[in-house]
């Protein structure tokens, strides 16, 4: 089971996440919130770029993002472990974002 935090400033979408995460077996959510730090240690976060920004993740990052968050992570020193359009993330539904996470269980822990 892949320990999962989802940090993002909009409400509905952070809540959207959590509840199309909190539906595989494969994932426990372990903290939900507008911002960081962690309370819980994670194998994986999905957060937006704002909290990427502002906080230092230990574990592997998804961005979802309108724009590129390449930068912000080149100014940690990390490379993302993906990258979800937030405007595909946001207006592509509820299967759209269930699959583009869903890639997340399949990656080695």
């Amino acid at each position: 089971m892949r320990r999962v935090a989802v940090v993002d400033e909009e409400e509905i979408f952070r809540l959207g996440i959590v509840a199309c995460l909190a539906q595989d077996p494969t994932f426990e959510i372990v903290f939900s919130g507008a911002a960081g730090p962690l309370t819980e240690e994670a194998d994986v976060a999905v957060v937006s770029a704002q909290a990427l920004a502002r906080h230092a993740f230990e574990c592997p990052v998804v961005v979802c993002a309108n724009v590129d968050p390449r930068e912000a992570h080149r100014r940690r020193g990390r490379a993302p472990a993906s990258h979800l359009d937030g405007g595909a993330a946001r207006g592509g539904g509820h299967r759209d974002r269930r699959g583009a996470l869903g890639q997340l269980a399949r990656r080695p822990a």
